[in-house]
């Protein structure tokens, strides 16, 4: 099954030389953050804002020129997550044939923005990276805020409690919740409690 994302946000990250892409799924409130390379991040924010570049990119190029021959980006499939790295598809479609195809997230997210189409991800990819956006809301659903790794659960426990002392030096006390919790969920796999 695939769920509906959209891209909510574009952040720095706690990691040099990339930014993360926050995305929502607004059915669960399930927040994913998507580490890019800051160019692409950069790419991926105009595209968001809905602001030009003075000339057009490969991804606006190729989509005006599978547009020209008749190509329509229907959407893009984040499929995958296996070692710390998203896997995307695009779907296209035209008159005569359908096809499935192989990109970057960053590049595959920076389509469908530019040609109007879906971000749906995998069920199961959501569950596994995904994690519930209450936890950083306020009283209105402000997710901006959100500046955290989709994948907490991958990082070491020791790393995770590093990020949890910085953000309580920082007064960061959303972040320091959300990194809590997901210590102790892991604390508690480790033990077999979850």
């Amino acid at each position: 099954m695939k769920i509906a994302l959209e891209v909510i946000s574009v952040r720095s990250s706690y990691i040099e030389g990339l930014s993360d892409v926050i995305l929502i799924d607004r059915s669960s409130n399930t927040v994913v953050c998507i580490p890019v390379g800051e160019f692409e991040a950069r790419l991926i924010a105009l595209s968001v804002d809905k602001k030009d570049l003075p000339k057009p990119m490969m991804f606006e190029s190729f989509v005006s020129i599978i547009s020209y021959f008749g190509v329509e980006v229907k959407y893009v499939l984040i499929d995958s997550f296996r070692d710390g790295v998203y896997g995307a598809k695009v779907y296209c479609s035209s008159e005569k044939e359908n096809g499935l195809f192989n990109t970057r997230v960053s590049d595959a997210i920076n389509l469908a923005l530019k040609a109007g189409c879906p971000i749906y991800i995998k069920d199961a990819v959501l569950k596994e990276v995904g994690f519930d956006a209450d936890v950083l809301l306020e009283k209105e659903p402000i997710v901006e805020e959100v500046n955290v790794c989709s994948k907490v659960s991958d990082l070491d426990l020791e790393m995770l409690e590093d990020l949890l002392e910085d953000a309580v030096e920082n007064e960061d006390y959303e972040l320091a919740v959300l990194l809590r919790d997901k210590i102790n969920e892991l604390k508690g796999r480790e033990k077999g409690d979850v």
